[in-house]
């Protein structure tokens, strides 16, 4: 805000300007003293200048994550029950699933359980599961929720449930930003930055080239034509050695997996079509055989009845010589 004040009167008036501020070592400006869009569902109105830098602290409570979770194991109950459905063999009666017996069925099915179990890196050193959450599976093969297992995260790890539904991408320096889009091909996890080569290696691939441009504001940005919609920005072209984290929430990798799964209902419906023309095939072979055999009764039956014929009038005429030969010798 400048203050003024009108000429020839007591009034002072103030001219209002945008709210600057620095947030996690990153600037911002909004023409709002509210904001809004910074902290997911969070908002912090800025009521006065500061010199020194503030803490925000944010909780989550214990039922809101309760629920999140619990509705993912609705959604990942109704996809394997989906799954159930079309794979169901009726070992009584002929209303099998569209796509009992299927390598395809057998193959979704097994991707299901290998992302249940594949962990969720990126959030820090070590590997977050699904168990974590409390989510487990059941003796019938579906997910419930684990109150215990629930527990025990929110008191000793509550930190994790970060990765329920953020995405996240940050630094080991905290003046670092890091940003990594949605859609963004660099991997989740850990990634290695060394400033001697601009090279940055993660896990067993081979290391990426990354280069350097001015933003034009005091800050450098790094990325790589490998890694499309990635790149951290340093107030230095020289930051010394980083490490990277790049964590896609579960909410994310469901999300993905789902997509995932209608990007191949194409090979699914071409599958379900596939067993249907086989059965129509079958059945028309059926029918084929059914009339083939229809016709080989009709002239076997028809060839047993002229042989019939000829052995009746076989026996007739040998009962006719006997009765002859019995007169002769009678004579």
């Amino acid at each position: 805000m400048e203050d003024w004040q009108a000429a020839g009167t007591d009034d002072f008036f103030q001219q209002a300007v945008d709210a600057t501020f620095e947030f996690n070592g990153q600037d911002y400006s909004r023409s709002s003293n509210k904001i809004t869009d910074i902290i997911p569902g969070v908002q912090v109105e800025l009521l006065t200048k500061r010199t020194q830098p503030q803490s925000i602290t944010v909780t989550k409570t214990s039922e809101n994550i309760k629920k999140t979770v619990e509705t993912l194991v609705a959604d990942l109950n109704a996809y394997k029950s989906d799954l159930n459905t079309l794979g169901f063999i009726d070992e009584v009666g002929d209303e099998n699933g569209e796509l009992a017996h299927s390598s395809f069925l057998r193959n979704a099915k097994r991707k299901l359980t290998n992302f249940m179990t594949a962990p969720i890196a990126g959030f820090g050193d070590n590997n977050i599961y699904f168990v974590d959450f409390g989510i487990k599976t059941a003796k019938d093969g579906s997910y419930v929720f684990d109150q215990t297992s629930f527990d025990r995260t929110y008191t000793n790890s509550p930190e994790k449930f970060d990765a329920l539904t953020e995405d996240k991408a940050y630094a080991s320096d905290p003046n670092v930003f890091v940003y990594a889009a949605a859609d963004s091909t660099v991997p989740e996890g850990k990634h290695t930055f060394t400033d001697s080569n601009d090279k940055l290696s993660h896990g067993t691939t081979s290391a990426k080239d990354l280069t350097s441009s001015s933003s034009g504001s005091g800050k450098f940005n790094f990325s790589t034509s490998d890694y499309s919609g990635f790149l951290f920005q340093t107030s230095s072209e020289t930051p010394g050695d980083l490490v990277i984290y790049v964590g896609r929430s579960a909410k994310t990798k469901l999300l993905n997996f789902f997509s995932d799964a209608l990007a191949t209902a194409g090979n699914l419906d071409a599958t379900v079509d596939l067993y249907k023309e086989r059965v129509s095939s079958l059945d028309a072979r059926l029918t084929k055989i059914d009339q083939r055999e229809a016709l080989l009764q009709a002239q076997y039956t028809r060839q047993f009845s002229d042989m019939e014929k000829v052995v009746n009038t076989s026996t007739s005429s040998s009962d006719y010589v006997t009765q002859l030969v019995d007169g002769w010798n009678k004579s």
